[in-house]
């Protein structure tokens, strides 16, 4: 296509003049250049420069030269506009497409920095940020924030035995568990190594305390294949507290945290609720 338009673009220019305008077309040439992303930086950089030197040749050659056909003013006026008029056009689509590229880019790079590469879910500045807007949320009025914090049983134990390829199809299964089992509202995230945190906006205790035995119970019919081809079970521990307007999220999370630990205390595989007197 480049090449057609530069024996276009020369053989209008010496057949019809410099004045109407066909040499426009050559310009464009190079940020199409520039964008493509087939070429390499070297490459790019010595088509960039060839075209630019071919068309400052054509303006020291043609310009002011008699062309080969006689054409009346008005007519080369007529495709000096013209053509004028479609270099800008096609020159503010470049523009539209290239503008496009870089903002979907960069929607991209922004959605890498707040996923969690192995489950998909939320990582913890994503959380972080969800959480900051929810208990605004709560201090408006808005109802209350549920708070799940858990861990799954015994991980240590299954890496430590059956490898961590396997230890990390058992943190995918789990993450699946998790995102299917909340609604779209809700916040699922990767809190660090194989904890989850879990918020559910404008959700009470009781609801709360149901949907953290839901997931306990879906994480515990999971099984994954083990190193040594056996189905392999899992188990959660699930700590909740619930932050109430006038709270902190901070404190609420410590909360949920304290009767994760409490629960894997008493024995694991359960939901444990925190006291919502603790500061």
């Amino acid at each position: 296509m480049a090449l057609e338009i530069i024996a276009h673009g020369v053989l209008a220019v010496q057949a019809i003049g410099w004045d109407s305008g066909f040499h426009f077309y050559i310009i464009l040439i190079i940020p199409v250049l520039i964008v493509n992303s087939m070429l390499a930086p070297a490459g790019k950089a010595v088509l960039v420069v060839l075209t630019g030197l071919l068309y400052l040749l054509m303006d020291w050659r043609w310009r002011g030269a008699a062309p080969y056909m006689n054409a009346s003013q008005t007519v080369v006026d007529v495709m000096y506009y013209f053509n004028l008029t479609c270099t800008l056009v096609i020159l503010a689509l470049l523009a539209t497409i290239y503008y496009r590229l870089v903002t979907l880019a960069q929607a991209r790079l922004q959605e890498l920095a707040r996923t969690d590469p192995l489950t998909q879910l939320r990582n913890r500045r994503a959380a972080m940020e969800a959480a900051q807007r929810e208990a605004a949320r709560v201090a408006r009025g808005a109802g209350p924030l549920a708070v799940l914090l858990g861990d799954v049983d015994h991980f240590k134990a299954i890496n430590d035995t059956h490898g961590h390829e396997t230890g990390d199809d058992a943190l995918r299964a789990v993450a699946d568990v998790l995102r299917a089992g909340v609604r779209q509202v809700d916040h699922v995230a990767r809190w660090g190594g194989e904890e989850f945190l879990i918020l559910l906006p404008g959700t009470e205790v009781p609801e709360a305390m149901a949907v953290a035995e839901r997931l306990r119970a879906g994480v515990q019919q999971l099984r994954v294949a083990g190193a040594n081809g056996q189905p392999l079970t899992l188990a959660m521990t699930v700590g909740v507290s619930v932050l109430e307007a006038g709270g902190a999220f901070d404190q609420a999370l410590a909360r949920a945290d304290r009767a994760l630990y409490a629960g894997k205390q008493a024995g694991r595989n359960r939901v444990v609720l925190a006291s919502p007197t603790e500061s």
